[in-house]
């Protein structure tokens, strides 16, 4: 059986439904917008906003250069507290970009020491790509426009009249004098030092790491969702007939979970590392294990302290997951280990490899040798949408003590 971290008090009303039993003291709403991400609607977002919360709560992460400035006003929020007042300043905090900018504000309020001095709800506004975390949330899978936000902010506000949950966060430490390839420094690395989504390594993190090359090159040619996903598309079937084949056994000399050796089967071609159930815009790789079989594996719950661990064979696995059909189980655990070993000579049979594709929450790199831990970081609050459900099988399912 898999033990389950203690979380905080809470009670049950309806199906899958939790609510905070203490009262609801003040509650203030803190908006991060990302106008870089996925369609780029970022203005748009920040002009709704301003109508709807009050300006000085509202950061525009491109003008900032990230999350901290909204970070620090937080803190100096909670620090200027009645002293007298028992309860904790309650925050809700709607994050509007894609997964990789949910990872980048999510990471910060880890990191911040606020988590457990306030009590903290993380909304996701999709405006992204694949918008995951929106997706397994229940809060759709594109913008939603002004009324949508609306009603977003409105949850914000009242989040006890919604369906609540929590999320773990994990944090990926590097053992390696840096995260260098050939000497050239990787800052999307320390973007993705906490994840929230995945971390994988292989044929999918390439494509991603493609596009990523490519978008960074021509920024105008990536305005819109849907030309985006167009774009992962036509570099996903260029990969799946025409690129190489690297089987991830030969580069991944180490696999441990919870101190277990886990051996990667041969000609696998991507390794994934899943704390929610959907993943590249709403594919299920880890699927229903189903009790009947008595399999060692269990149902994926988003705050369980735990990851699935799984593989895929090739692109046309991934593909085959949009359907239902799983990837390959490797393992459930806590803490993760594992070794990168990258081939760089060249015996006259194979080519030389001198990095292996990564990425985190959708943030690519390329990763030389290096050997790597995951823990959980943090337990976050959220707030799920009106389309959650327990049904769905790429929608968040939560523990309750």
């Amino acid at each position: 059986m898999r033990t389950r971290p203690p979380r905080e008090e809470v009670s049950l009303s309806g199906e899958g439904e939790a609510h905070t039993a203490s009262s609801e003291p003040q509650r203030v709403v803190l908006a991060f917008v990302n106008p870089a991400s996925g369609g780029q609607r970022g203005e748009q977002v920040l002009d709704t906003l301003r109508n709807l919360v009050p300006s000085d709560w509202i950061f525009d992460l491109g003008q900032a250069g990230g999350p901290s400035t909204g970070i620090d006003h937080l803190r100096r929020s909670v620090q200027g507290q009645d002293p007298t007042s028992v309860a904790p300043l309650n925050v809700s905090v709607l994050i509007c970009g894609g997964d990789g900018t949910f990872s980048w504000v999510a990471s910060a309020l880890s990191k911040s020491g606020l988590v457990g001095a306030c009590d903290i709800r993380v909304i996701p506004v999709p405006l992204g790509s694949g918008n995951d975390m929106a997706r397994a949330l229940g809060w759709g899978i594109r913008y939603p426009g002004a009324s949508g936000l609306e009603l977003a902010v409105l949850a914000a506000m009242n989040p006890k009249e919604s369906r609540l949950g929590e999320l773990d966060v994990w944090k990926l430490t590097c053992h390696c004098a840096s995260p260098l390839v050939d000497s050239e420094p990787s800052p999307s690395f320390r973007r993705a030092e906490y994840f929230c989504n995945y971390l994988s390594l292989g044929i999918d993190a390439k494509i991603e790491l493609e596009f990523n090359e490519a978008r960074w090159r021509n920024p105008e040619r990536y305005s819109s969702q849907r030309g985006n996903i167009a774009a992962h598309t036509r570099l996903g079937a260029s990969a799946m007939f025409l690129g190489p084949r690297v089987a991830l056994y030969r580069l991944v000399d180490e696999l441990i979970v919870d101190d277990k050796p886990v051996q990667i089967p041969a000609k696998v071609q991507s390794l994934i590392f899943l704390n929610i159930p959907s993943y590249a815009a709403g594919s299920q790789p880890w699927g229903k294990p189903e009790a009947r079989t008595m399999s060692e594996f269990s149902n994926s719950l988003v705050n369980d302290g735990c990851l699935e661990v799984m593989a895929l064979v090739g692109l046309h696995h991934f593909v085959a997951t949009r359907v239902g059909i799983p990837a390959v189980r490797l393992a459930q655990g806590r803490k993760i280990r594992f070794r990168i070993k990258v081939d760089t000579d060249h015996d006259g049979k194979r080519r030389a490899i001198k990095s292996v594709p990564m990425q985190a929450d959708g943030e690519p790199w390329p990763q030389g040798n290096a050997e790597f831990e995951i823990s959980l970081a943090a337990v976050l609050g959220v707030v799920c949408g009106d389309r959650h459900s327990h049904k769905m099988k790429n929608h968040a399912k939560f523990h309750f003590p």
